[in-house]
């Protein structure tokens, strides 16, 4: 059996099997104009149809588990950390891994971060931000990752902004009881 490598940022080879030429095809890859590798998307044929990924949770599960397989496919022993109160969603040693889950693209949006991150960003040379994106169709041979890290990273965390907000609950309930359009006479008791 043969088996192509790719690199999922620089210095991080991927070796997965080659099963044929019309199962895996050759990953593309996108250097940035300081000439590093920035982006991978593994095209991997999936004969069956994959449902479509609905909702913020399991959007990021999705993205998890597919960075979880690209670790492990790199020879490192990643860990599920999201419960554990670590500043990432991943520890895959050496790497300390947030992984940042869009259902499309996010060119040209902002990534935010948590204080926590932003600190352990700026002070750990091992801290890298995964951009998995396109889960939404489901199918994870379509997904695309960036990978932010080292001095590309630290240069775009130069230029954070603070943004202050609150997370306002909005259980299941009252949103189902909630009213469609301009109309505000139904309401939810607590």
């Amino acid at each position: 059996m043969t088996s192509t490598a790719i690199s999922i940022g620089p210095g991080s080879p991927i070796t997965l099997p080659k099963r044929s030429t019309s199962d895996l095809h050759r990953p593309q890859r996108h250097k940035s104009e300081y000439g590093e590798e920035r982006a991978v998307r593994l095209l991997i044929c999936n004969p069956e149809p994959v449902p479509e990924v609905i909702g913020n949770k399991a959007t990021e599960d999705a993205a998890i588990a597919w960075v979880m397989q690209l670790e492990m496919a790199a020879g490192r022993s990643p860990r599920d950390t999201r419960y554990h109160g670590a500043p990432a969603d991943i520890e895959s040693p050496p790497r300390l891994i947030e992984v940042k889950a869009f259902g499309k693209s996010t060119r040209g949006y902002d990534l935010l971060v948590e204080p926590r991150q932003l600190k352990e960003a700026r002070g750990n040379p091992d801290f890298y931000i995964y951009v998995v994106e396109n889960v939404r169709q489901g199918d994870p041979s379509l997904f695309t990752l960036r990978v932010l890290s080292g001095d590309n990273l630290q240069r775009l965390l130069a230029r954070a902004k603070e943004y202050r907000y609150y997370g306002v609950p909005w259980p299941v309930a009252d949103y189902d009881h909630c009213p469609l359009g301009l109309d505000t006479t139904g309401s939810v008791q607590a």
